[in-house]
């Protein structure tokens, strides 16, 4: 239910001439946001939060070339503003209802185009309209930023157009921003007078990814957007040749239909960490679902066998890609639980999906997990499924299985972009869910396809097997405040083998962790992702049977969250709502702490709950953890001791 009604001026927008020149006023429902849109030679905006300045006047334009730059010396034609108050219903999310109210402006200009603008009281965002006549060429978009004060930054250094978007996120004073590096977006930037502020995108459709660059000039403060070019020319290679690279670019960004809307550019604006963690801003601006029947759609765990190289013991066979291994993975799967079985690479020829591994009977696995409530997930790379379109998606029907993983597109051109809302639209006429990897997290899609399941698109588990720079626990809690924030992650938890930051090496078949097994149990809570992968072996979830029962129980979609106190980099306090039951996840970072939790929201009568946490001793075995009943008495903060990169899941409500 949605109601739209036109403002007042009086009351979100006022226009007035300032030295001749036309501007806007556009306040959040709340009053504590101030939009204002400015005309003069160019379209510029800014941002008051709560009376602080959070952005200067900031230009905004697009160049459609042969002189034709939409923003440029604009001539308005007409102005409209008109409110919303409603509510959005999702299959499955962060909740299962959000409250959308917003303020909006749409300013028509001479030249076929318009420029939307919103409030909302968690951020401001404005897109480019376009009612233009056949085909255009956007030569170039005028992206930008330009900070009040010298923000902190919690961003990552990717200086390339072609990644798989799994750089680490730190931390950094403005000042210690590489002139010239960008980052892939989101980026996270923390006000020296405290308000938190989120630079992204949302509804990414048909058009390239934004990155984020400094600009740098002395004693100003500005971000700007960067595009990736439109491919020209492509080849295979990178890793095993599974990425189609660019290897020549046009001078234009997209090629796209006249009339359309574009990308929003979406500016989340909190108070706190707390505050902006809270914030469904990003889905909230993205298309509606264009899934009809949603009913089909069953998130839930996964058993996933590539993270630990198809290891197990105790076993009578040689374990790896074979009948044997897998019907064990579904055997495990079906003990517990578990809805899902993620088979990786291997099942098949890579470059040729129709060649199957003469060693492995999939046909037969897919039978026997069905038989067992277990459906099966088939993973490809971008590259082949896209030469074999129909025959790879007329195999995956044959098969029956539930959804498949496309990896490898480590791009985010226009090409690329459109190219994975198509797989999306493909798969969901098919009832397959998709879990992208090596590849952009596209803002809002999932609710436009929500059978899009998960998004890589992060900094992983995966890396423990064969990097130096693995996620670490100050990495791991900062995720919620940057890439978290605009979709789910296929981070891939539940490393079982735990280790301190100072024992940790790679090792590709018995890959570490590092933190405890608590931080790890914490992001099955922490983290969204409509399929959570147990990532690690079965035999090593079968060695402590009370931990995985626990972490089976997690759910993976929620009815309602709220966040508790929390900051970027140091801790996550989370609590999420499944029916009656609500689940606190506490994922730590660097530093040992207590946290002490206001748990009033649960109810006003004693609450019976069960404490998975870290022990006296995990700081020096990180592997150890506890599991015991307790109980949350109204009125009294709730108490946890976190080790070094701990972590703990509290679950408020009956248990056996």
């Amino acid at each position: 239910m949605k109601a739209v009604s036109t403002l007042i001026a009086t009351l979100a927008l006022t226009s007035g001439l300032v030295a001749g020149e036309p501007s806007f006023d556009l306040k959040s429902p709340d009053g504590r946001i101030d939009l204002r849109v400015d005309l003069s030679k160019r379209v510029y905006y800014s941002v008051r939060f709560g009376g602080t300045q959070i952005l200067l006047p900031s230009p905004l334009s697009m160049d459609l070339g042969n002189g034709a730059v939409i923003g440029d010396h604009p001539h308005l034609k007409d102005h409209h503003a008109t409110s919303q108050r409603g509510k959005i219903g999702l299959p499955w999310g962060h909740s299962r209802q959000l409250d959308e109210s917003f303020n909006e402006l749409e300013l028509s200009f001479d030249g076929d185009f318009s420029i939307v603008f919103r409030a909302y009281d968690d951020g401001v965002a404005y897109r480019f309209r376009t009612t233009r006549t056949g085909e255009i060429t956007v030569v170039s978009e005028e992206a930008q930023w330009n900070l009040a004060a010298a923000y902190s930054v919690w961003g990552n250094d990717s200086n390339s157009t072609a990644s798989s978007f799994e750089s680490l996120y730190t931390q950094r004073s403005f000042a210690d921003w590489k002139d010239g590096s960008y980052s892939y977006s989101p980026i996270m930037l923390e006000h020296p007078d405290g308000p938190r502020v989120l630079i992204c995108d949302s509804d990414l459709s048909d058009y390239p990814g934004l990155y984020l660059q400094k600009v740098g000039e002395t004693n100003r403060f500005e971000v700007r957007g960067l595009f990736p070019g439109y491919p020209r020319k492509v080849a295979d290679g990178s890793w095993c040749h599974f990425d189609r690279i660019v290897t020549e670019a046009e001078p234009f960004i997209a090629r796209t239909r006249g009339t359309r809307e574009f990308p929003w550019r979406v500016t989340v604006v909190a108070a706190s960490d707390r505050e902006l963690l809270d914030s469904e801003l990003v889905t909230k601006l993205a298309r509606p679902s264009q899934v009809e029947d949603t009913a089909w759609l069953k998130p839930g765990h996964a058993a996933w066998d590539w993270w630990c190289d198809w290891n197990l013991d105790g076993v009578d066979f040689r374990t790896g890609i074979n009948t044997e291994t897998y019907r064990h993975y579904v055997d495990f799967a079906a003990e517990n639980g578990i809805p899902y079985l993620v088979v990786d690479e291997g099942w098949s020829n890579a470059y040729d999906l129709q060649l199957l591994n003469p060693n492995l009977d999939l046909p037969g696995i897919v039978d026997y997990a069905r038989q067992k409530g277990v459906r099966i997930v088939l993973w490809c790379t971008w590259k082949t499924l896209v030469d074999q379109w129909s025959t790879a998606f007329d195999l995956f029907t044959k098969l029956g299985v539930a959804g498949i993983k496309v990896d490898f597109f480590d791009r985010d051109d226009q090409v690329a972009v459109a190219s994975v809302e198509a797989i999306a639209k493909e798969a969901a006429s098919r009832h397959l869910f998709v879990d992208f990897h090596g590849c952009r997290p596209l803002a809002g899609l999932q609710r436009t396809y929500p059978n899009i399941f998960n998004f890589e698109g992060v900094r992983g588990n995966e890396y423990n097997k064969f990097n130096k720079e693995p996620p670490n626990p100050t990495y791991n809690t900062a995720l919620c405040f940057t890439r978290g924030m605009v979709g789910t992650m296929d981070f891939t938890p539940g490393g079982m083998r735990n280790v301190s930051a100072a024992a940790f090496a790679p090792n590709n078949s018995q890959p570490e962790v590092i933190g405890t097994r608590c931080h790890q149990l914490a992001m099955y809570v922490a983290y969204a992702a409509p399929i959570q992968m147990l990532c690690d072996s079965p035999s090593a979830y079968r060695k402590a049977p009370d931990f995985l029962h626990f972490l089976c129980d997690i759910p993976s979609t929620w009815d309602e969250s709220r966040a508790l106190e929390s900051r970027a980099g140091e801790l996550v306090a989370i609590a999420r709502r499944s029916g009656d039951t609500w689940f606190v996840g506490l994922l730590g970072g660097a530093a040992a702490r207590t946290v002490e939790l206001d748990l009033s929201f649960v109810g006003t009568a004693p609450q019976p709950a069960l404490l998975a946490s870290d022990s006296p001793n995990s700081d020096r075995f990180p592997t150890d953890y506890l599991i015991r009943p307790t109980e949350i008495v109204p009125g009294k903060p709730f108490k946890v001791t976190l080790a070094p990169g701990g972590g703990g899941v509290l679950k408020i409500g009956p248990h056996k």
